[in-house]
């Protein structure tokens, strides 16, 4: 499985994307869903926990991820996004850290 090089974030970038990786994915594939959604979704909490400890410990994703983590930026840091969150928080420098 092809991955990206491994990644070190700093403290407040990392927190920024792990938090927006993780509501997501309990918000795009809530529990009670299909068996792929479950996997899904368990996927997206380890890459936001890996992601997390990135200042700590670098940290890889497979590429085929991508556009799910960036859907889970682009959605946690916009107006269609019901939770409170830093809305002057730049969703594309921080997509733009993550995959370079």
């Amino acid at each position: 499985m092809s991955k990206v090089k491994p990644l070190t974030l700093d403290e407040t970038t990392a927190l920024a994307i792990a938090t927006a990786v993780f509501v997501y994915a309990d918000a795009a594939y809530p529990s009670g869903g299909s068996e792929c959604a479950q996997a899904s979704n368990q996927s997206l909490k380890q890459v936001a926990e890996a992601i997390r400890n990135s200042p700590h410990i670098p940290f890889s994703y497979k590429k085929r991820q991508r556009a799910m983590l960036k859907a889970a930026i682009r959605w946690f840091y916009s107006t269609d996004n019901p939770i409170a969150h830093d809305s002057t928080i730049d969703p594309d420098e921080l997509i733009e850290k993550l995959v370079g």
